[in-house]
C-alpha cells in the first residue's frame, strides 16, 4: 500500500513538473486551454493554482513599462482621483477613489472577457486580480468590477 502511494505521488509530481515546463514554454493561458480549463489545473495543482493565476496576470497585465512605486500611485490618485493602467498601449484596468473613501478597480471588457474565458467563474479570478493589483500598487480596493 505504501509503495502504491509513493508511486502515485511520484507520478503527480512528475505531471506537475511537466505542466510547469509547458507553462514556462507556452504560457499559462495556453496550458489552461490545452488542459481543458482551469478546473483541471486546480485538480492537479490544488492551492498552488492561485500562483498560476498570478503568473498569468504578470504575463498578460503588467502595465506598459512595468510597475511604478507605491508612492507614485498614491500621489496620482490623490491628485486626480483616478489612475488608468495601459497594457500594449490599451487601457486594461483603472483605479478610482471616490470622495466618500470608497475605491473601485474596474477591469475593461477586453481583459475581463479574456480572464472569464480562461478561468470561468468570476469568483475565481476577481479576488485574485484584486490581491495581485494591491500587491503591485499598494492601493487598497473596496470593490472590483
Amino acid at each position: 500500500m505504501n509503495e502504491l502511494i509513493r508511486k502515485i505521488l511520484k507520478e503527480e509530481t512528475s505531471l506537475k513538473d511537466n505542466l510547469i515546463g509547458k507553462i514556462n514554454k507556452l504560457g499559462v493561458a495556453s496550458v489552461i486551454k490545452l488542459m481543458g480549463g482551469y478546473d483541471n489545473i486546480v485538480k492537479i495543482f490544488g492551492d498552488d493554482s492561485v500562483g498560476l493565476i498570478y503568473k498569468f496576470l504578470d504575463e498578460k497585465y503588467t502595465p506598459d513599462y512595468g510597475w511604478d512605486t507605491f508612492e507614485h500611485y498614491d500621489d496620482e490618485v490623490a491628485s486626480y482621483g483616478i489612475y488608468k493602467f495601459t497594457v500594449n498601449d490599451e487601457w486594461m484596468y483603472q483605479y478610482t477613489e471616490y470622495g466618500n473613501g470608497e475605491t473601485q478597480l474596474y477591469i475593461f471588457s477586453e481583459a475581463y472577457e479574456e480572464m472569464e474565458d480562461i478561468f470561468g467563474e468570476t469568483e475565481i479570478f476577481l479576488p485574485i486580480f484584486k490581491n495581485w493589483f494591491e500587491d503591485n500598487t499598494g492601493l487598497k480596493v473596496s470593490r472590483v468590477e
